[in-house]
């Protein structure tokens, strides 16, 4: 592993969280700039699909005759009427549409609740192929940001530019890595699977900072997380566990501020969430170097 500032010794949950507060603060500025660029890029993203929702909803209130506003109103009306039997109906509805379509008739729509169900299942099949389209680029989004802080948090006084042009080169090995811990964990077998990843994934947990370093390849990472939590089981939980708290906390605290902001202003208020999200992988990927250093 390429030379850092993290001490090579056992350390505590207290010694993590001072440890990684301090490497933040001293590097400030290219989380920052990352924070941003990530988070303005989730935001471009996130517009786009808006538009496009609004643009279903607009096609779907002028099929019916409704305006807008009442279009809103219906929908708003049945969700919160709805039971579960009322989501089957609704959802056997959707099947005769195609994916992407919203016309539901025309004339104006009376307030009916088998219309209302023909509405709502107009609409959310109108507006699935964006909702799945946003989460997917935003999971994307998630990943590269965290490669990206994770080859920050290693690469000594490198600027996020000089970071940055690493990032290509890395995605699609991290997206390996973290396909065969998946396979390795045993995280997909049915019913004992979460169990038996419970043991395996805390062995594994070091191998994207080894994968990060430069030094080894996808398996040779993985066998030295093996090797270096061997006997540690416990001391790497609790440090993820506490790592993992930190930022519950850290993001519940943020999305009080920003639910606070959203009464002034909406777009300020979801951008700083964006912003609070990436900082807080920030702080996991941080965490995650300091801890695999400790153990070395």
């Amino acid at each position: 592993m390429p030379s850092h500032p993290f001490p090579e010794r056992s350390v505590t949950f207290r010694q993590l969280f001072l440890r990684t507060f301090a490497l933040l603060a001293a590097r400030w500025q290219p989380v920052l700039i990352g924070a941003l660029s990530f988070a303005l890029l989730g935001a471009v993203v996130s517009a786009y699909i808006e538009r496009r929702v609004e643009r279903v909803e607009e096609r779907l209130a002028q099929s019916a005759g409704i305006s807008w506003q009442q279009l809103e109103g219906r929908l708003s009306t049945r969700l919160s009427a709805m039971t579960e039997t009322d989501m089957m109906r609704i959802a056997e509805q959707a099947r005769l549409f195609r994916v992407g379509t919203v016309v539901v008739g025309t004339g104006a729509l009376a307030g009916s609740q088998s219309k209302q169900d023909l509405l709502m299942a107009g609409y959310m099949v109108g507006i699935a192929p964006f909702v799945l389209l946003s989460l997917l680029i935003q999971a994307v989004i998630l990943f590269v940001a965290a490669t990206f802080f994770l080859l920050l948090a290693l690469s000594g006084l490198q600027s996020a530019y000089e970071v940055s042009q690493r990032l290509p080169g890395m995605v699609f090995p991290m997206i390996g890595l973290w396909l065969w811990m998946i396979l390795r964990s045993f995280l997909w077998v049915p019913f004992l699977g979460p169990f038996i990843a419970l043991y395996f994934l805390p062995r594994l947990a070091l191998a994207p900072v080894m994968l990060a370093s430069g030094e080894r390849g996808v398996l040779g990472s993985v066998g030295e997380s093996m090797r270096r939590t061997k006997g540690k089981w416990l001391v790497v939980f609790l440090g993820l566990l506490g790592a993992a708290v930190t930022v519950a906390l850290l993001l519940s605290v943020a999305f009080l501020i920003v639910s606070a902001l959203a009464l002034f202003s909406a777009k300020l208020s979801f951008f700083l969430w964006l912003m609070s999200i990436m900082f807080a992988v920030a702080w996991s990927m941080y965490c995650l170097a300091i801890l695999t250093a400790a153990l070395g």
